[in-house]
């Protein structure tokens, strides 16, 4: 069976640089997949996203979160690793394999 988290740094959730956005600084939010080279999957804290296939809602404190979060999995990007600011916190295992299967959904990997 594939997987597509296959090192123990994967869980770790990481604020990005801010970005002006309707002349608002906000601080954005993502998880960092290290084993998938320097990708992150975007987290909203827009909670009508957790309706659509291959999302999933990570509670207020989980991973240092400060509100209820989703996870949009099918918006994985590459970045450069020098935009990472620092760490927010770590998911635990099942919110892990909870992200794995709305991953593995997103990329047909069932």
């Amino acid at each position: 069976m594939y997987s597509v988290f296959q090192s123990a740094e994967v869980q770790k959730l990481w604020i990005l640089g801010k970005r002006e956005e309707a002349k608002v600084k906000r601080e954005e939010k993502y998880v960092y997949l290290t084993s998938l080279g320097n990708a992150i999957i975007t987290l909203t804290s827009n909670l009508r996203h957790a309706q659509i296939p291959g999302t999933m809602v990570i509670p207020a404190g989980q991973g240092g979160l400060n509100q209820e979060s989703v996870a949009l999995c099918y918006q994985i990007v590459i970045i450069d690793r020098q935009r990472l600011q620092r760490q927010l916190g770590t998911l635990s295992s099942s919110y892990l394999q909870q992200l794995e299967e709305a991953m593995r959904y997103t990329l047909d990997l069932t």
